[in-house]
């Protein structure tokens, strides 16, 4: 199978304090990977080094083949990875559209002089990316909104759906999901699971994501990967992994 993402013994120290410990994952094409794990055990830290904000003290991360060291955010996001945050990151006094527009803009940008003359190539790339903004507001159920409603303004869940939404924009083909489900309802969580089912087979996504609601991560992920302390302790599919002594024990305190 195709790795469209890999990490390769990935270490990340802060000083004395091992957040990451010679860790190897990889993520297929088409595939949900599910990342989970206690709290504080390093699986942010992963999504921090893969996106850039962080440099492995030891080991590499590769993005579609490409080592990723020493590149910028925006670059690895240029190589078709975009991430949501555990902590909603939203351009929050923009509307909904706009929040999409301006992820589309790195697709489709114009030149200044473009905008200015309103050229016919200007005109016919604005209607393209208004109707893709369209479809991306019907699939996460946003298209009645009014238009001047601002972000900040939105209830939790809705922003969730929203910051995924813009990261499709971006021209994704992996996708980052941290803790997706969190501060949603029962229905919300059965929703955004028929909603991430649905992306991945209409935009071939690849999706890694840290969740804590179980229910998300066996009802949607073909592989399981979890952390204890910055070690991968366990790794399969959702059933192997449910029922690995080694995650009874991480999160139950048993053996």
């Amino acid at each position: 199978m195709e790795k469209v993402l890999e990490l390769k013994d990935v270490s990340v120290h802060f000083g004395g304090i091992k957040c990451v410990q010679h860790v190897n994952l990889h993520l297929n094409r088409g595939e949900i990977l599910a990342l989970i794990g206690p709290n504080g055990a390093g699986k942010t830290t992963i999504f921090n080094v893969i996106t850039g904000i962080y440099q492995p003290t030891m080991g590499s991360a590769e993005v579609g083949g490409q080592p990723i060291a020493g590149l910028k955010t925006h670059q690895i996001t240029a190589l078709g990875l975009a991430r949501t945050f555990q902590n909603i990151r939203l351009f929050k006094d923009l509307s909904v559209r706009d929040n999409i527009l301006i992820a589309m803009d790195r697709t489709a940008p114009s030149s200044m002089v473009a905008s200015i003359l309103r050229t016919r190539s200007f005109l016919a790339r604005e209607v393209k990316k208004n109707t893709a903004v369209d479809e991306l507001l019907e699939i996460f159920s946003l298209q009645h909104i009014d238009e001047e409603t601002e972000a900040k303004n939105l209830p939790y869940g809705v922003q969730r759906r929203l910051e995924i939404a813009r990261a499709i924009a971006t021209g994704a083909r992996t996708l980052l999901l941290d803790e997706p489900a969190a501060g949603m309802n029962g229905n919300e969580t059965e929703s955004l699971m028929e909603t991430i089912r649905f992306i991945r087979k209409r935009f071939d996504l690849s999706i890694l994501l840290i969740e804590h609601d179980m229910r998300l991560v066996m009802g949607i992920s073909e592989r399981v990967a979890v952390l204890e302390y910055g070690k991968k302790i366990a790794e399969g599919n959702p059933k192997e992994v449910q029922n690995d002594p080694n995650v009874i024990r991480a999160y139950l305190g048993t053996e």
